[in-house]
């Protein structure tokens, strides 16, 4: 059986398969532990590094100024750079490691050998490495996942005292906060007095009879173009909305019976129950399908009322993703500290490498990762609460 990890020959040693190039590799193997709809939608796709963990961006409102206009000869107008402010900001990160007895690799193995490179992995050596790595990777995108989602649906991100995420502030000893206003939340008072002021979502969507749904979308296109110029293309949503769509006197029909100028007929919510995907123009992601696990208990990252509405993730005028980087020592790691200092080479995002301890003899795996989501235009994402006092 051919080995998993690209390794040209007949057999595999410890010392090349335990490298950081091919443990951080076989992450590109592993799907991810809490379900995801947001990296295929391209939140993670890197737009900035940075030499270690710290870095600055520019928080911005949006600009809808038009320039002054003057005469053909005249000298320039001096525009102020308003509305923009400079962010410091330290990546997340992450480390752990597990253990895992030398034995596990391979059958048989001499423990007085001065050469590492003659214990050869056998296939149930392949596969606990496999196994370990995937529970490793696991972890590190579950992170990932959940500040991107706090981010979104919270507008901050909350860690407490012993390093573990928080669905809200209480207990946080670390908060990062987004600055995303206070009207582009629940209930969405952010036209300022356009079409009359007041609240986007002035009906409850609970109620069946609830007769503007279509008007308030309309309304918040309205808002997004207003305050960023940016249309909403997006529209992640709880597992309360669709029920509330489909019962909706007035948009039941649009669920079920429209046919789309391509040809393509919106039949998802017959066939899956989740909210047609041109549905007004918009692409609907189910986001109820993330949690994550905290005192044994699951702690769900989206409200079953909410609805975050954003613009195309392809767009990073708006929004972003750093990696920081950290040394990791290429190659196994075993006594010679001299020589894992000069084979260290600086990483970006997640990474893994390997040591061999003693009392008990294990392979020690350490990984971890650092990151950070970047939320430039705070006015640009919409966190609507769409239960609401009828």
């Amino acid at each position: 059986m051919a080995n998993p990890f690209g390794i040209s020959g007949a057999t595999v040693s410890l010392p090349q398969v335990l490298t950081a190039p091919v443990l951080t590799g076989l992450y590109e193997e592993t799907s991810n532990g809490i379900p995801d709809p947001l990296s295929p939608m391209g939140f993670m796709r890197r737009d900035v590094l940075v030499p270690k963990d710290a870095g600055t961006f520019f928080r911005t409102l949006g600009q809808r100024k038009v320039a002054k206009f003057v005469a053909r000869d005249s000298s320039s107008v001096e525009r102020q750079q308003g509305n923009m402010e400079e962010v410091n900001f330290k990546c997340f990160t992450t480390k752990e490691h597990i253990n895992i007895p030398l034995d596990s690799f391979c059958n048989f193995f001499d423990p007085t050998q001065s050469n590492l490179a003659n214990i050869v992995v056998d296939e149930g050596g392949w596969t606990e490495i496999m196994r370990q790595v995937g529970l490793a990777k696991t972890t590190l995108m579950n992170a990932r996942i959940a500040a991107l989602a706090q981010m979104l649906f919270q507008g901050a991100v909350y860690i407490d005292g012993l390093g573990s995420l928080l669905p809200n502030s209480t207990g946080a000893r670390q908060t990062f906060s987004y600055n995303v206003p206070t009207y582009n939340q629940n209930q969405l008072n952010c036209l300022n007095g356009v079409n009359g002021g007041g609240n986007i979502i002035d009906h409850g969507w609970q109620d069946p009879a609830c007769p503007d749904i279509q008007q308030q979308l309309t309304n918040i296109q309205v808002a997004a173009l207003r305050l960023t110029g940016r249309r909403i293309r997006h529209a992640i949503y709880g597992r309360n909305i669709p029920s509330y769509l489909a019962l909706n006197v007035n948009v039941s029909p649009y669920m079920i019976r429209n046919v789309f100028p391509d040809g393509g007929k919106n039949d998802e919510y017959l066939s899956t129950g989740e909210i047609p995907n041109k549905l007004f123009g918009i692409n609907w992601v189910p986001g109820w399908s993330m949690f994550y696990e905290k005192d044994g208990q699951n702690q769900d990252l989206v409200g079953g009322d909410q609805i975050c509405f954003i613009p195309d993730v392809a767009d990073k005028g708006w929004v972003g993703f750093c990696e920081g980087k950290v040394a990791v020592p290429q190659g196994l790691v075993y006594g010679d500290v001299e020589k894992m200092v000069k084979d260290s080479k600086w990483m970006a995002g997640m990474y893994a490498y390997a040591k061999i301890v003693d009392d008990p003899m294990v392979v020690k795996v350490i990984y971890g990762d650092t990151f950070f989501p970047i939320l430039r235009v705070p006015q640009s994402i919409f966190i609507a609460n769409v239960n609401y006092g009828t």
